[in-house]
């Protein structure tokens, strides 16, 4: 067993204690983990010296004084059994809180199209400015031949939106960029965390 897997069944297993308990335990077990390293062992060698999680669990649930068969939660009592009370919350509340789910799913799904709305528009503007002045460029030379000083106003005309056009594309493009690497970099942040 890897390093990262005892721990996470360490973490499971140690739900019963407070948080900040729980995370001396995993520090404590993690340091412990890693001397053994240092000193020659290898990761598995290290892990398995430990013995299984669940006696890691029952181990230390017990050395904190909470009883690991009836530590109960917040919804169980201590013999495991959900508690009635609560049951009947979640029937009787079930038209509130099914209806807040359903709102706050319905919200986080608008702000998403949203988002993406407003990224297509913006990137529509940008090709919309880059294509127009295009065309604003190649109608200039085409008017060249007809009448000089609007075929020029023209060329100069779709000059200066072609190159906004690019440099919008350009500005774009780094903020998405950037952005995206920002939303990557916190996922893996919550991988490593796990």
């Amino acid at each position: 067993m890897t390093k990262k897997e005892f721990l996470k069944k360490l973490k499971r297993g140690l739900a019963p204690m407070g948080g900040y308990e729980r995370q001396q335990a995993l520090d404590y077990y993690d340091e412990m983990i890693d001397d053994r390293i240092e000193s020659g062992k290898t990761e598995e060698e290290a892990v398995d010296e430990l013995g299984s999680p669940e006696s890691v669990v029952e181990k230390t649930l017990r050395e904190a004084g909470i009883d690991a068969d009836k530590s109960g939660s917040f919804f169980k009592d201590d013999k495991g059994n959900v508690k009635t009370g609560w049951v009947v919350v979640l029937i009787v509340g079930a038209p509130l809180w099914f209806g807040l789910a359903c709102g706050l799913f319905g919200l986080a799904l608008g702000l998403f199209c949203g988002a993406l709305g407003l990224i297509a528009g913006i990137v529509g503007a940008c090709v919309g400015m880059v294509a127009g002045g295009a065309a604003s460029v190649g109608f200039g030379i085409y008017t060249l031949f007809f009448d000089f000083g609007s075929g020029l106003m023209c060329i100069g005309g779709g000059l200066t939106v072609f190159a906004l056009g690019v440099l919008c594309s350009v500005g774009v493009w780094l903020l998405l960029k950037r952005g995206f690497g920002y939303i990557r970099s916190l996922t893996r942040k919550k991988e490593s965390k796990r």
